[in-house]
């Protein structure tokens, strides 16, 4: 009984872990089209395949 605890939790602190990678890669990605749309309004235009090399 304690090793299904035990499996339990683990399984819950990797689901969490997952879902907190996740949500630090959907930040970098707004903040680089937040740059991106920035660039824009001020005229500097990058090259796309330097933008998405950044991704």
């Amino acid at each position: 009984m304690i090793r299904k605890s035990v499996d339990c939790s683990a399984g819950t602190f990797i689901q969490s872990l997952i879902a907190t990678l996740e949500t630090l890669l959907n930040k970098h990605v707004m903040i680089q089209i937040s740059e991106s749309d920035l660039d824009i309004k001020d005229g500097r235009v990058r090259n796309a395949r330097d933008f998405l090399k950044e991704l």
